[in-house]
């Protein structure tokens, strides 16, 4: 009931479209309950940032981490304050067995605290239990008692406690922990613009993003971060300007461009981040080694998981690129997609609805550009 008439009081956009069946209704109830500790302006204005999305074109995770950034937006002194609140319900304890508890042997451990100390924590312990993994013998079968991942992490948390608590350790004096130790690195976006001023609080504080973490304030990156980090100020890329390559190898500037232009994969309804471990950078068209110049570029890459990679060489997926960030997908069985930074969405030319979506220069590309329908476009790439 709180829901609804938040939906209908505050969120007018959104709650026409669930009139109209167009909105999912989780998606919808999840926006009432994240805006209602927002003022009716800022509970409107982002009902218009998201209702758009609301319609199931991006994964719900994804939707989640948009609500949170506009929420966070739209009232930067309150983001403000729960980071404050946040900040002070930091500990790191051991959790106490109840009476009557079997455990067995086994404890546990628990620890809060600001991002980049989770961050160093996280990267220290996973790059010692993978090195204490290169130091084990080959296992003989799959019952020889080789440690697990996870019980090389346990261990690898031990060594940093102490350095002689495990077998697997270097004897006393061999090696620095420093030394072994990773460098973390965390990728922050700001707004480069003006900042707006409250007659109420006066200059506001405005919102920042970390890959990953999602939003916090710039208040937060100068009192937390600041402590933690050294800053290396990148510049801006000249996304449009940014001349192609003839090579096949990918130059990290094109990289990062691309990762820019598409914060996710490319593939209809994808979830993997563009900066993740397992992204690969796709030629729509297949580079030839005796073809055009100026192959390499962000006209012509697309980030893809490795799964997805596979499903277009030999899945029998084809894409094509029209713009940079701007996909379309056609699976075996004919239905064509459109990805880009809104989602993605399905093109039926028998769907009467279609001149009502928001994508009537990419419909009529579709329709009457290189791409012929229904016949097998020679200009889609399946490789």
């Amino acid at each position: 009931m709180a829901a609804a008439l938040d939906l209908k009081l505050r969120l007018p956009l959104l709650w026409t479209r669930v009139q109209a069946l167009e909105v999912r209704d989780s998606y919808a109830i999840h926006v009432a309950e994240r805006t209602r500790d927002l003022s009716a302006d800022e509970a409107a204005w982002v009902d218009q940032e998201v209702a758009e999305a609301a319609d199931g074109r991006i994964p719900w995770t994804h939707f989640e981490t948009l609500v949170t950034g506009k929420v966070a937006a739209a009232a930067p002194e309150l983001a403000k304050e729960k980071e404050e609140r946040a900040a002070a319900a930091t500990y790191a304890r051991a959790l106490r067995p109840r009476a009557g508890d079997e455990t067995h042997g086994m404890g546990t451990f628990v620890v809060r605290g600001p991002l980049p100390v989770i961050e160093a924590l996280e990267t220290a312990v996973t790059t010692l239990a993978h090195r204490l993994q290169d130091h084990l013998p080959e296992p003989a079968g799959p019952d020889d008692g080789t440690p697990s991942i996870d019980q090389l992490r346990v261990q690898a948390i031990a060594l940093l406690a102490s350095p002689t608590v495990t077998d697997q350790a270097p004897a006393d004096g061999e090696v620095d922990l420093r030394d072994l130790l990773p460098a973390v690195e965390l990728t922050v976006h700001l707004y480069g613009g003006a900042r707006q001023v409250s007659p109420e609080h006066g200059e506001l504080d405005r919102v920042a993003r970390i890959d990953v973490w999602g939003p916090v304030t710039e208040s937060w990156l100068r009192d937390v971060l600041g402590r933690y980090a050294r800053f290396v100020v990148r510049p801006v890329l000249d996304l449009e300007g940014l001349a192609p390559v003839e090579a096949y190898e990918i130059p990290q500037r094109h990289r990062r461009a691309v990762q820019q232009i598409s914060p996710t994969e490319a593939f209809p309804w994808g979830t993997t981040r563009s900066t993740g471990p397992t992204i690969q950078l796709d030629h729509v068209v297949p580079w030839d080694p005796h073809g055009p110049p100026d192959q390499t570029g962000t006209h012509n890459l697309s980030p893809l998981s490795t799964l997805h990679h596979r499903l277009e060489t030999h899945g029998a997926w084809q894409s094509a690129m029209p713009w940079p960030g701007v996909h379309l997908w056609r699976d075996p069985h004919g239905q064509v997609y459109l990805h880009d930074t809104s989602g993605t969405r399905g093109l039926d030319k028998h769907d009467n609805r279609r001149a009502e979506r928001p994508y009537t220069a990419v419909v009529q590309w579709y329709e009457t550009g290189p791409i012929p329908v229904p016949d097998l476009p020679t200009t889609w790439s399946a490789a």
